[in-house]
């Protein structure tokens, strides 16, 4: 499921975030934020830019990532 983003200004960007219970699952949301950061092209996303006030970031860094010998990889061909 796409999370609306939250844009610049909004109260809860500027909360300190609190840590999730113990034993919370976390799949469901882990995997409709990457879904949202993907479809926002973007290349990271934290739980307040979401709305949620936890302590939350994925990241997906393989766009930049270096072949064994340094150069740049192309990941339109992956």
């Amino acid at each position: 499921m796409i999370l609306p983003i939250l844009s610049y200004g909004s109260p809860v960007l500027r909360k300190e975030c609190e840590d999730f219970a113990e034993n919370t699952p976390l799949e469901n949301l882990i995997s409709d934020m990457f879904e949202t950061m993907y479809a926002a092209g973007g290349v990271g996303l934290a739980g307040p830019q979401i709305g949620i006030n936890k302590r939350i970031f994925i990241v997906d860094a393989s766009p930049f990532a270096e072949s064994d010998d340094g150069e740049q990889v192309d990941h339109e061909l992956l």
